[in-house]
């Protein structure tokens, strides 16, 4: 008897409390279920309404310019780096799914939102009280890349939702994951993975190896940072982490994620460019002849009249001609730090720059 009293005396207390706090609990609620239900409805009304895209797809107007010599050899090029359009039929399994393992392993069972990753990336961004994790599928990226600008905003979040549902609606899962591996960029002016592969690796995207596909991958969410011209080893060990996400998902075999990490990709050297001069003077000629007119074209070639054999003949006897000129100014400079006691300390810093600035101008 004297149980149930405690009993119903703890209950009491937890009604009066209850009551007395039923509008702070009910507040409580509200904020954490008005939001989860914004996140679950909103998405699933923009996949619901959505319409199909019926009009072409006005991308933006960016021209890459590819300079050539007399003899047709391309000695430079300016703005994107243009590459060939490449089929998912036409290139390695394991190039896309490197890229699915890493931005959307749910590509294939979502309908142009994952709420899940949505979720994750909420929570991130209300912990950092920023943006700092988009949550973005494959479709809101390509939506991203087709229609909005990179700004982070609700706004342009919302657009990017909308336009992903119209995708999916329009377009089948391969051919979106087709539009994105041709317009993604990554890095040093290249958009498309052809035109990266090429860049770094000197192959097209159907030659990649294992390896290759991962430290492409690998450069997504920040190319700078990522980039193996900027710090291969960090760029490498990227790629390790690719090639775990994909054992993970199943996209490659863990043996085959150990053999490709055992034989990190290589990048080929980036080409010196000579011809500094002749492409400034190209430029301004290209700009007076497209200025005022309606250029369709995503990628122009220039052919100029530079004889780059010729002008490597010539380069190379100024050098030798400069150096033999400087080569007694050289072993003066040397006389004078070595051998003399009468110079300042002064003058002796500011002939060693001057002999070391001659040494690296006839190097």
């Amino acid at each position: 008897m004297e149980q149930a009293d405690r009993d119903d005396s703890v209950f009491e207390k937890v009604g009066r409390f209850a009551n007395r706090h039923v509008r702070i609990v009910t507040l409580l609620l509200c904020l954490v279920a008005v939001p989860a239900a914004l996140l679950v409805l909103i998405p699933s009304i923009l996949v619901a309404t959505a319409t199909p895209i019926t009009a072409p797809v006005r991308l933006k107007a960016t021209i890459s310019v590819t300079y050539l010599d007399k003899d047709g050899k391309v000695i430079g090029r300016q703005g994107p780096v243009a590459g060939k359009y490449v089929r998912l039929a036409q290139i390695p399994a394991y190039l896309p799914q490197a890229f699915l393992a890493m931005e959307d392993r749910r590509f294939y069972r979502h309908h142009g939102v994952d709420l899940l990753g949505l979720s994750r990336a909420a929570y991130s961004d209300i912990r950092a009280r920023r943006f700092v994790a988009g949550g973005s599928t494959i479709s809101q990226q390509t939506a991203k890349l087709l229609f909005t600008d990179g700004s982070r905003t609700f706004q342009r979040k919302f657009h990017e939702l909308a336009n992903a549902a119209r995708l999916e609606k329009s377009f089948s899962k391969d051919q979106i994951l087709e539009i994105y591996l041709n317009r993604i960029y990554l890095g040093e002016g290249t958009f498309g993975i052809d035109s990266a592969a090429r860049n770094y690796f000197g192959t097209p995207a159907a030659g990649l190896t294992l390896s290759q596909a991962a430290m492409l991958a690998g450069l997504t969410r920040a190319p700078t940072q990522y980039s193996p011209r900027r710090n291969l080893a960090r760029a490498q060990r990227r790629a390790r982490l690719v090639l775990a996400a994909m054992a993970e998902t199943g996209a490659i075999t863990k043996a085959q994620a150990q053999d490709a990490m055992a034989r990190p990709a290589a990048i080929i050297p980036d080409r010196p460019d000579d011809h500094d001069y002749v492409l400034d003077a190209a430029a301004a000629e290209v700009q007076k002849l497209v200025t005022g007119h309606d250029i369709s074209a995503r990628a122009l070639i220039v052919r100029t009249t530079i004889d780059s054999a010729l002008q490597a003949q010539a380069t190379d006897i100024v050098k030798t001609a400069v150096a033999r000129a400087l080569a007694p100014l050289v072993t003066a400079f040397d006389d004078v730090w070595y051998g003399s006691d009468v110079a300042t300390e002064a003058d002796y810093r500011g002939m060693l720059d001057l002999a070391a600035r001659v040494r690296e101008a006839t190097a």
